[in-house]
């Protein structure tokens, strides 16, 4: 996942010993809040390969701490990444553009699941994919009943 809110790439203590990447310690170890206002304290790091569409780049990212059983996202590319694979996102496309010219790299275009927003509101977004097209007709419905009230 690519996420230009995040400071730091991170990876899944999990992955790291899958893979049998060399882990490094930290100086100090380094506390950052997370999503749902816990702090992770981060006391390692694993230097990796790691390529997205293509465009390969050797990057560090702090190891998530023992305790992420049960947690399903394996990669967290932030800032440093987007970075250095000089990045592009277009959030109504749903894409991000990758590679750097500069260097040789041909811009390769990533597209992921698409969204719209509501006719009724702007509060969320909503899949575009017709796997969810029952779902999203039961919601708006819903919305359109509420739609005097709002």
């Amino acid at each position: 996942m690519a996420d230009q809110g995040s400071d730091t790439n991170v990876i899944a203590n999990w992955l790291v010993k899958k893979l049998n990447f060399d882990r490094r310690p930290l100086a100090d170890k380094i506390a950052i809040g997370t999503a749902d206002g816990n702090t992770a304290f981060y006391r390692e790091y694993a230097s990796i390969q790691i390529g997205v569409g293509g465009i390969w780049r050797m990057i560090d990212a702090l190891v998530r701490p023992h305790n992420d059983q049960g947690h399903n996202q394996a990669i967290m590319l932030g800032l440093p990444w987007l970075h250095i694979v000089n990045a592009v996102i277009d959030v109504k496309n749903s894409s991000i553009t990758v590679g750097d010219e500069g260097i040789g790299e041909e811009r390769i275009i990533i597209e992921t699941p698409r969204f719209t927003t509501s006719k009724y509101h702007t509060l969320t977004l909503y899949s575009t994919d017709s796997r969810y097209k029952k779902q999203i007709k039961m919601v708006e419905r819903k919305l359109e009943e509420l739609a005097p009230v709002i």
